[in-house]
């Protein structure tokens, strides 16, 4: 287990993030590249077939996203609405549009719905997610607080996906964000925060050095490699007793860090 906690952190090291777990796939996103053509989105409406219509959010092609937009902002369920809210950071400028106009026939803000998607229980798991792919791409200061919430989700997934969107962020308050990730019971989420937490610089320095006494060594190791990235002298101390760590990864790792820093 710890060899691949090793391997997950070499990967993140090159500027790559993946999910090692068998759990980790995008169910919308499989059920739109199912869609050899173009579905029957008259049917779905039709039928009320909330499944198929999301997955048709993620077809290939921008009309028939468009049409499936048109048809859950018929429906007046709420995951139809996170799903409108998701739509509304689409690529196409079509796409956009018909989910503005749909979620404002509803009375519903982008935005707020899916801020509100994480305290929603029956919000699906697969909206979820997107939701919080969706609030990465909304220049909005409450998209931080609502993907915070999300650190707390109890699907694994979730909280991954919310540490790395709060890490693609440039908000100084990521930083705080961050530090909560850096205490998941999963190391996987906690070693992607440690992990990201370099490219804040010096802001991070206190936090890594918290997350130095962290139970699972994969994340020590995250931790002090990035404090060693940070070349911070305040880290000096931590790193120096991070050289009696149990594990020897992080015994040398620290080594490597100090030499850096030039003690």
């Amino acid at each position: 287990m710890f060899l691949m906690a090793n391997i997950f952190v070499a990967i993140l090291a090159l500027g790559l993030s993946v999910f090692i777990t068998n759990k980790m796939i995008d169910v919308i996103d499989s059920i739109g590249r199912k869609f050899s053509r173009s579905p029957d989105i008259a049917k779905l409406k039709e039928q009320r077939d909330l499944k198929q219509l999301l997955g048709a959010l993620h077809h290939h092609n921008a009309a028939t996203r468009r049409q499936a937009v048109e048809a859950l902002g018929n429906l007046g369920d709420r995951q139809a609405t996170t799903a409108l809210a998701v739509a509304y950071t689409d690529d196409d400028s079509s796409v956009r549009l018909a989910a503005q106009e749909a979620l404002t026939k509803l009375g519903a803000s982008p935005i707020e719905t899916l801020v509100t998607s994480f305290e929603q229980k029956d919000v699906d798991v697969r909206l979820r997610l997107a939701a919080a792919t969706a609030l990465g791409k909304l220049d909005d200061p409450r998209a931080i607080d609502a993907l915070t919430v999300a650190l707390a989700d109890n699907n694994i997934d979730v909280r991954h996906r919310a540490t790395m969107v709060l890490a693609s962020l440039k908000d100084p308050r990521v930083v705080d964000a961050l530090s909560v990730a850096l205490t998941d019971k999963e190391w996987i989420v906690a070693v992607t925060a440690a992990t990201e937490l370099a490219k804040f610089g010096e802001r991070a320095v206190e936090p890594l050095i918290t997350a130095l006494k962290h139970t699972e060594g994969a994340v020590r190791l995250a931790a002090v490699q990035s404090l060693g990235n940070i070349g911070d002298v305040r880290a000096v101390d931590a790193l120096t007793a991070a050289l009696k760590d149990d594990d020897n990864d992080v015994r040398q790792e620290a080594k490597a860090a100090l030499k850096h820093l030039g003690v």
